[in-house]
């Protein structure tokens, strides 16, 4: 992906339009104007790395070790048992132990 965004980049300083560039390489316009965001914002055309999108708000570190020990002293609760003693949704719950303890 790289090297399109390269070719894009090198495209828009040729002075072609975004249509023309889009038809070209067989992609969105909308991802033309996102890529040359991208280099105009950063300078170059590698993707942002680091803290992007939403910050955890309820699975957290806490809640993990919490769930953790609770599964630890009581293996055989369910996780809707345990969904209503900690307050949060069933899903999330079931998102907890499958990606964060690793469980099925």
């Amino acid at each position: 992906m790289e090297k399109i965004r390269e070719k894009v980049i090198a495209r828009i300083h040729a002075g072609d339009k975004p249509m023309d560039i889009s038809r070209n390489f067989g992609i969105a316009r909308s991802t033309i104007y996102s890529i040359k965001k991208l280099y105009d914002e950063s300078g170059g055309y590698v993707r942002r790395t680091g803290n992007c999108g939403r910050p955890k708000s309820v699975r957290t570190a806490d809640l993990v070790g919490k769930i953790k020990k609770q599964v630890k002293d009581q293996p055989n609760n369910s996780v809707r048992g345990l969904a209503k003693k900690n307050d949060i949704t069933e899903s999330t719950m079931r998102n907890l132990v499958r990606f964060d303890l690793g469980m099925r």
